[in-house]
């Protein structure tokens, strides 16, 4: 009976049987080979598995080993080539159809690395990680109920609190808020210094506007890693909520300090130097926001706000018009610019606004 091949194209035929290497020294020659691996010497681990290779070219297990040394060297087709040929021996061969799935998702091949974990996890499924693996993988193409699943499957295996993250991510991502939060919180009662937990579960906190719950998450977060940039921008949101503007001002100078590239914690900086009145620094900061993610319509709403306040009419109608322009429903933008407008004495522009505002707020614009 003709064995199943995993991939549509064959295997590259194993070398033909030769050389002076004896078939009962092909154990020796893999350990040879793994501790040249795990010492860094790939080229001497590599002759080593090609040397066991030659010596039983009908084993699985050099193959694998070839496998694993070229992708840790960088050669990912090489790799797929030699972990093709050992699932092709042995169709069962766990193992290697989950580093099949590593390679592949590396290549950014997500729907492989999705089916090869899942054939991964049939052959042996009392094997949390490949379980794990299709949950982490499953997201890249937004198959969020077969992410959860896999990490149901996972968690009842082996509990871990990477494992409860992960699932509280997925359940976050199609709106299981309530699911989410119970996955972040017996994350951490499963490892009490799990930062990334704390800080999803203070998102999601602050989302529901429960922001003294959410604060606490943040500190806890920062508390274990002082150097969370996300963590000082979410505890930023919660004192601005709380209307400790100079306090919400400091957490997003130390996120950008620590993350200079991050455009939440200039546009949330500016919110709060807004309600001091100091409308320059927030425009400054909305400027830089602006131009890390140009396409941010709230920026650009925000920004024609402090324009407003400046006296600065044109300019805050530049801005609503940009901010439309990206979200062409943005009810908020066309009613700013109704009023500026009105200022300006443009009734005609200001009814055509108060119009499309009143249209979209009916619509959920």
């Amino acid at each position: 009976m003709d064995r199943p091949n995993p991939d549509p194209n064959p295997p590259a035929q194993a070398p033909a049987r030769g050389g002076t290497v004896a078939k009962f020294d092909v154990q020796a020659l893999l350990e040879t080979g793994i501790r040249d691996m795990e010492g860094g010497r790939l080229s001497a681990a590599v002759d080593a598995f090609e040397r066991a290779n030659r010596s039983d070219p009908t084993n699985p297990w050099p193959f694998y080993h070839l496998g694993i040394a070229k992708a840790r060297g960088g050669d990912l087709e090489g790799a797929l080539t030699n972990l093709y040929a050992a699932t092709w021996l042995r169709a069962d061969f766990a193992e290697a159809l989950n580093e099949l799935g590593l390679v592949k998702l590396r290549l950014k091949d997500f729907a492989g690395a999705v089916q090869y974990f899942m054939r991964a996890a049939e052959a042996s499924p009392r094997k949390a990680d490949y379980h794990a693996n299709i949950g982490y993988a499953a997201p890249e193409q937004e198959d969020y109920p077969l992410a959860i699943q896999a990490y149901d499957m996972a968690i009842r295996v082996a509990p871990d609190s990477g494992l409860h993250l992960g699932r509280g991510n997925a359940r976050r991502l199609i709106g299981d808020h309530k699911g989410a939060i119970e996955d972040f919180g017996r994350a951490i009662e499963l490892n009490p210094r799990e930062a990334r937990a704390m800080l999803n579960r203070g998102n999601e906190l602050a989302d529901a506007k429960r922001y003294a719950e959410a604060r606490e998450d943040y500190e806890r977060a920062i508390a274990v890693d002082p150097a969370l940039p996300d963590a000082y921008n979410g505890r930023g949101v919660c004192r601005c909520a709380q209307e400790d503007y100079i306090g919400a001002i400091a957490d997003h100078t130390r996120a950008l300090e620590l993350d200079p590239q991050m455009p939440a914690a200039l546009f949330n900086r500016a919110k709060a130097r807004t309600m001091l009145a100091d409308y320059a620094g927030a425009v400054e900061d909305y400027d830089q926001a602006l131009r890390l993610w140009p396409k941010y319509p709230e920026a650009y709403l925000m920004r024609g706000n402090a324009w407003s306040m400046l006296q600065e009419l044109d300019r805050a109608v530049a801005d609503y018009s940009a901010a439309i322009t990206i979200k062409p429903d943005y009810a908020d933008g066309y009613r700013n610019r109704a009023v500026v407008r009105r200022r300006m004495g443009d009734v005609d522009g200001a009814r055509a606004d108060d119009a499309e505002y009143r249209r979209l707020a009916v619509t959920g614009g």
